[in-house]
């Protein structure tokens, strides 16, 4: 389910800044297929799909939820800012 929010161009811009410092330009594509981000999967657990357009770049990254580093259940530091970032995204679409 595609979910939009309205924002004014400062909360865009502050939003594709974080979305830049959480990685989602950098990361891989789909977090789930690289060992070093998701080692142990959990079952059961959401797909979060971000996409960052800045200009004619355009960015995709599918974050399965379930990817964990160690049986503490703690994402790797790497997905923290993502994690964090993602909540921000679904407080906004919520509102």
């Amino acid at each position: 389910m595609e979910s939009r929010a309205k924002l004014t161009p400062d909360e865009s811009q502050r939003l594709l800044i974080s979305a830049s410092d959480a990685g989602v330009l950098t990361l891989p594509s789909r977090i789930q297929s690289d060992s070093t981000l998701c080692p142990l999967e959990a079952s059961d657990h959401s797909t979060i799909t971000l996409t960052a357009y800045a200009g004619a770049r355009v960015r995709r990254v599918e974050h399965y939820t379930g990817c964990y580093i160690d049986h503490e259940l703690r994402v790797a530091p790497r997905l923290e800012r993502l994690v964090i970032l993602e909540r921000r995204i679904d407080a906004l679409v919520r509102m």
